[in-house]
């Protein structure tokens, strides 16, 4: 009996030495970079709200629900809606529930919002660490603590971790590293729960952006990579089944869940659409990826928008383009060629361009023209191959002094760039002043500043004062117009700007010029009514309004503008005795506001 308890146990033994148990490393290790990702972004927890946070969180219907009662209204209702009250085409509620939690329990402080923002950062930093152990479970820790130092440090990431609506990056990166890590732990054990895990971080990330759909490709090039198995195809082909299961809900929910509310994309949200030809909008899409290549290696000027024209529209002859093909090129070939030997490098390299592609505007046009956010994930490979070039050449087991000057250099340049690059994201105002130096070809980013300067105005009491920065505010939507003369929105803004320096015929031509790029902007008709009305025009006034009222009948502000330019025409029109078309007037005024008309 002892010799067989014996011969079970050597059994036991063998099949345990077959799972490789790593370096042996003492805790304090697992906390540096989360620790190094929290220290970094502390000092944006007081930050404001800025561009589109208003619209995931701080004037969100549903994030601004009582308790957590939005959150059925969040999972059963398109990304925007909350907000704007028409369905979208997006389906990301992961973020915008994370939202109504904190806001039911800590309020609705931008505070809050930060905090957990540098807080599933920091937790995201922390399941990296533990994916790189895995990966590189046969070298020594200095590796994966390199490669997380470049990533958590990186100054591209400032977009991500400082503004919070790009909450939903982070979660996309949560749910990468989380399912990688659990995907490597199942293939080691076999243990469906790690697989089930997988699958649930892999749903998350999903269910935080589209974007995240993409990470079902990373899974047999990991499996590939770093199996200390011997897989085929058709075993790791099997295994990558398995995360279909999550994407066929994900297209159920979303198919059930949004819609289309008939928003066309034009060129202030992606220049590539005011390309002339297929070719100069290829040609540009490539000369941007050389963009994003260089902010990776070198990221300083950063900027929160690229947006029209900042990244000029390009032909096939243009050095930046031929630089690209010629870069990426030797990329590809590097990435590629190291695909035999399994080397990490090419592992980085592939890894980046699968969570590049959806987003790189080459394979198909998308709604950004270019933003750091975009790459937040997709880095993660850039530092896979940054970090392992870096060991395998200079690392050396007893004298390892270059390899740490080296990632210690850069995580200290970095982190440098990062914190001052933080501030930038305090506000709207030192973003927007920031932009005009760093994008000052930006349509968009001249108009955000000269709309800042204006809004500034009306808090100053001082009318010269008022008057002179009104007067600077167009001078930077005469920039932002210089730049793309159709943008509608910073032709009304003009036009709003010329109201209140009280010069009303000019506000209309700026009104008119709005209305020619976008026959049923509502805003610019009702205003045009308004200045009618101030001109003491009032049946133009009536006409005008009601025109935008037709188009926008939900939106408040026009159905009080209008019932106060039909009860003064109305009042007129009594006066000069003309009754009946009073009377008219009056039963329009009842239909406005509800009241049964016979």
């Amino acid at each position: 009996m002892a010799k067989k308890k014996k011969s079970t146990s050597k059994k036991e033994d063998k099949k345990k030495k077959k799972i490789p148990k790593g370096p042996s490393i003492p805790k304090w290790m697992y906390g540096i970079l989360p620790l190094v990702a929290f220290l970094l972004y502390i000092n944006t927890l007081n930050h404001g709200y800025v561009l589109d946070d208003d619209l995931v969180c701080n004037k969100n219907k549903y994030v601004q629900a009582d308790g957590i009662s939005g959150l059925k209204d969040v999972f059963s209702t398109s990304f925007h809606q909350g907000f704007t009250g028409t369905p979208d085409r997006h389906y990301r509620p992961m973020m915008m529930a994370a939202f109504t939690v904190e806001k039911a329990f800590f309020g609705n402080k931008s505070s809050t919002y930060h905090f957990f923002n540098v807080f599933w950062f920091a937790v995201g930093c922390g399941l990296l660490f533990l994916l790189l152990k895995e990966i590189f479970r046969d070298k020594s820790i200095w590796l994966p603590l390199g490669i997380g130092l470049l990533f958590v440090t990186h100054p591209i990431h400032t977009e991500v971790v400082a503004n919070i609506k790009s909450r939903d990056e982070i979660f996309v990166f949560l749910g990468l590293v989380g399912s990688l890590f659990s995907l490597l732990k199942y293939d080691q054990t076999e243990n469906k729960a790690w697989l089930i895990g997988s699958l649930i971080f892999y749903f998350i990330a999903s269910l935080a952006k589209e974007t995240g759909l993409q990470i079902i490709g990373l899974v047999p090039l990991t499996l590939y990579f770093f199996s200390k198995k011997k897989h085929d195809i058709k075993s790791i082909g099997t295994t990558t089944l398995f995360y279909l299961i999550p994407v066929v809900i994900y297209f159920l929910l979303r198919a059930k869940f949004t819609g289309d509310n008939g928003q066309v994309l034009g060129i202030i949200d992606n220049s590539l659409y005011g390309a002339s030809s297929f070719g100069e909008q290829l040609a540009t899409a490539i000369s941007m990826t050389g963009k994003y290549l260089l902010l990776l290696l070198f990221p300083h000027p950063l900027s929160f928008d690229y947006s029209a024209y900042q990244i000029p529209l390009v032909g096939f002859t243009d050095w930046r383009v031929l630089l690209s093909i010629l870069v990426w090129g030797g990329i590809l070939v590097l990435g590629f060629k190291g695909l035999k030997e399994k080397s990490a490098i090419s592992y980085g390299i592939i890894f980046f361009l699968m969570m590049f592609a959806l987003v790189c505007n080459i394979f198909f046009v998308t709604g950004v023209t270019m933003a750091e956010r975009l790459i937040f994930s997709a880095s993660l490979g850039f530092s896979i191959a940054t970090g392992y070039a870096i060991f395998k050449y200079f690392f050396k087991e007893q004298t390892p002094t270059t390899y740490f000057a080296i990632i210690g250099i850069l995580s200290v340049l970095y982190s440098f760039k990062t914190i001052t690059r933080n501030a930038v994201w305090a506000s709207n105002e030192t973003l927007f002043e920031t932009g005009i130096i760093t994008a000052p070809n930006s349509s968009r980013t001249q108009s955000f500043y000269g709309k800042s300067l204006y809004d500034k105005s009306l808090t100053l009491t001082d009318p010269n004062q008022k008057k002179q920065m009104i007067e600077e505010a167009m001078s930077y939507f005469d920039k932002s117009l210089e730049i793309h003369p159709g943008f509608t929105d910073v032709h009304h803004h003009k036009g709003v700007a010329l109201d209140q320096l009280e010069r009303y015929d000019e506000a209309l031509v700026s009104y008119d010029n709005a209305i020619a790029t976008k026959s049923d902007y509502h805003l610019s008709i009702c205003n045009k009514g308004l200045v009618h009305y101030k001109k003491g025009e009032y049946k133009k006034a009536v006409d005008f309004i009601t025109q935008a009222h037709e188009i926008a009948p939900n939106n408040q502000t026009i159905k009080n503008n209008l019932e106060v330019v039909l009860l003064k025409y109305r009042d007129i029109l009594r006066a000069q005795g003309d009754i009946d078309t009073a009377i008219f007037y009056d039963k329009q005024v009842k239909k406005l506001r509800g009241e049964l008309v016979n």
